[in-house]
């Protein structure tokens, strides 16, 4: 589905849709595409300091919160796939790592060949990665805890078999690792 010029108009269509026939695969997919490209949207106007992060955390949870109640979890496809990708991409910039890094790894479990899943996945390990090394440096963690930390960041890493390597991910992960 292309993304609609005006998201709130098309939500409202689609809620509609829903109302009349709640069993249509077709309307639910139509409503789970523009969560996703409104989750998408609130990623961005984030990222472009548009909104606050209260905003931006209340925004992701409302529209994370609308597709789950749609009967499309659990299924390997386009739209689950960017959309989980989008939800982990958003708990990880709403500094939600420990969410994000959950989501990443259920997400990955079921859909362990998934690009997106894997690519938003990495970035949440580099995050993770990043507040280790800054927190070893502060001296908020010792020696011992940062090997430990690094070790289990770079074994999941390298079990992201559908990530191309090297790319900017990877340059930012080694860039952590030489500090």
């Amino acid at each position: 589905m292309p993304e609609p010029t005006d998201i709130s108009a098309a939500y409202q269509e689609a809620i509609a849709s829903l109302r009349e026939k709640p069993n249509s695969r077709e309307c639910q997919n139509k409503l789970g595409w523009i969560l996703y490209y409104q989750l998408k949207r609130i990623n961005k106007d984030y990222s472009e300091h548009k909104i606050t992060v209260e905003q931006f955390t209340s925004a992701l949870d409302d529209n994370i919160f609308e597709y789950k109640k749609l009967d499309l979890l659990r299924r390997p496809d386009l739209l689950h796939s960017m959309f989980t990708a989008q939800q982990i991409t958003g708990l990880r910039k709403s500094e939600r790592l420990s969410n994000a890094y959950n989501v990443a790894v259920e997400a990955n479990i079921e859909s362990p060949k998934d690009k997106n899943i894997q690519n938003a996945y990495g970035w949440v390990l580099f995050d993770q990665l990043k507040k280790d090394v800054e927190d070893f440096i502060t001296e908020k963690i010792t020696t011992g805890m940062l090997i430990i930390s690094i070790n289990r960041i770079i074994s999941e890493y390298r079990q992201l078999d559908n990530l191309n390597k090297p790319d900017l991910l990877h340059s930012h992960i080694l860039k952590q690792l030489l500090k």
